[in-house]
């Protein structure tokens, strides 16, 4: 029979036969199955789909139309029922894709999802949603949260970032919260324009490196780099900072030797500027 139309009694299941074999099964569950006369349990919850299909290909969506839209996927929810629906709350998933693999016994391992959450207080028209994307680590088959996309755009790391190309950072404030930060570039170059481009004009702001510290009496900055209005270099060991612009007195500096450009070097500094000068260094 190159087509029929097939109610098992013994499995209470509708079976759809094209080309001389089954191409569709409705389950006594309800659950439709395309390329398969039994669902397939997923996850390590072993839950089941109401439409699985199963075979060698994927499932696509082509949308062919007069505007600028394309094929779609669309993944909802709601409190309540179908029939009466209510508002979801705050940390509900609204979707989610999960990825499984057969480890040899059955599809039930978690490798990876991608969910997507509510993610403050909904209302009409007024949806705030996180995505949170997961990977399960050698040795386990539960997802571990590896990355936050928040309603606010914030995007959160749980673990290590490799960037293997060029990195761009647009904002006001970058903040690096680690321990020891190594950078292997031979020459750091700092107060540039937009992608590093040469400034147009003098901006007034002073260039250089802000060291936070603790004296045992209050929290202090010290700095290090150039003075714009002075047009020096210049250590200041308890500094104000203000628009990007540093003040204050400069600090004594402890060195183990000095050499200028005409030669003359010391390893042993005189305690006194009037000796540099006798010296002839000034």
């Amino acid at each position: 029979t190159a087509a029929a139309l097939i109610y098992y009694h013994g499995a209470n299941a509708m079976a759809f036969q094209a080309n001389a074999a089954e191409r569709m099964r409705i389950a006594s569950d309800g659950n439709v199955l395309i390329g398969g006369s039994s669902a397939v349990t997923f996850g390590t919850n072993t839950w089941s789909s109401d439409l699985q299909v199963q075979g060698s290909q994927g499932i696509a969506s082509l949308r062919a139309s007069g505007d600028a839209f394309g094929g779609a996927l669309n993944l909802a929810a709601a409190r309540g029922t179908v029939g009466s629906p209510s508002i979801v709350l705050d940390n509900d998933a609204l979707g989610a894709v999960y990825f499984d693999g057969y480890d040899g016994g059955d599809y039930n391992s978690y490798g990876a999802s991608i969910v997507a959450y509510v993610d403050g207080t909904p209302g009409v028209n007024d949806m705030p949603t996180r995505l949170e994307f997961s990977t399960s680590a050698d040795g386990s088959n539960t997802p571990t949260l590896r990355l936050t996309l928040d309603a606010a755009g914030l995007a959160t790391f749980a673990d290590d970032v490799v960037v293997t190309g060029d990195l761009t950072v647009s904002g006001t404030t970058t903040t690096v919260n680690s321990t020891v930060t190594t950078i292997k570039d031979p020459l750091i170059d700092l107060g540039g324009g937009t992608d590093g481009a040469a400034p147009g004009s003098d901006d007034n702001k002073d260039r250089g490196l802000i060291l936070q510290y603790h004296n045992g009496s209050a929290a202090k900055k010290a700095f290090i780099g150039y003075d714009d209005s002075a047009s020096k270099f210049t250590m200041i060991a308890d500094a104000s900072v203000s628009s990007e612009v540093v003040s204050g007195t400069a600090s004594t500096v402890v060195v183990g030797g000095v050499e200028f450009t005409d030669g003359t070097s010391f390893t042993t500094v005189p305690h006194n500027l009037g000796a540099m000068v006798a010296l002839g260094v000034f």
